[in-house]
Order: C-alpha cells, then sequence, then structure tokens
C-alpha cells in the first residue's frame, strides 16, 4: 500500500501499527549538520545521542536520512556502531 501523499492517509480497515511514535524524527537543520560532521569525523551513535539528549535510535535513523542524501562519508561497516537493544555499543574486536 503507498501512503505517500500530500495529506494523512487514512488507512483501510485491518491492523496496522504505527512504527516510532515514540521517537522524535523531528531535527534541526543545524543539528543534523551537526550530526553529518561528528559522523564523518568518527563519532559514533551513542556519543552523538549523548550530545543531543536524543534516543540512539534516533541518531541512527537521522544517519539513514543523511546517507539517502549522499552526505555522509564514512560507512556504517564498523562493528562499533551497531545498536544493539539494551546493550552497550560493541567493542571492537569483540564481535566473533
Amino acid at each position: 500500500m503507498n501512503t505517500q501523499s500530500a495529506s494523512i492517509p487514512f488507512l483501510p480497515e485491518g491492523d496496522y501499527e504505527f512504527i516510532f511514535e515514540d521517537l522524535e524524527l523531528v531535527f534541526p537543520k543545524g543539528q543534523l549538520a551537526n550530526i553529518t560532521l561528528l559522523w564523518n569525523n568518527g563519532t559514533d551513535i551513542t556519543a552523538i545521542a549523548d550530545k543531543y539528549e536524543r534516543d540512539p535510535l534516533e541518531i541512527f535513523l537521522a544517519l539513514i536520512h543523511l546517507a539517502s542524501k549522499k552526505k555522509l562519508k564514512k560507512a556504517f561497516n564498523n562493528p562499533s556502531t551497531l545498536l544493539v537493544p539494551g546493550k552497550e555499543q560493541l567493542k571492537r574486536g569483540a564481535r566473533k
């Protein structure tokens, strides 16, 4: 189902779940620019989240948005940036 439109969609009857409704997904443009700079300079997701007092998942989703806009220079291939629910970030080399 395509719900992309200029207005709020009315979903047909059925069992649907709104996702990420407990997150704040609006970012000031300056904050996104700073997140880009921090990420490109090697700052990890939890450190960025701590700096802005945001949920790490909000930062992760912001980074996906920024990657789609081709603004990121650093890839998501470093295991130390992996988010694990309920856990601290994985330490480099701790994954087997």
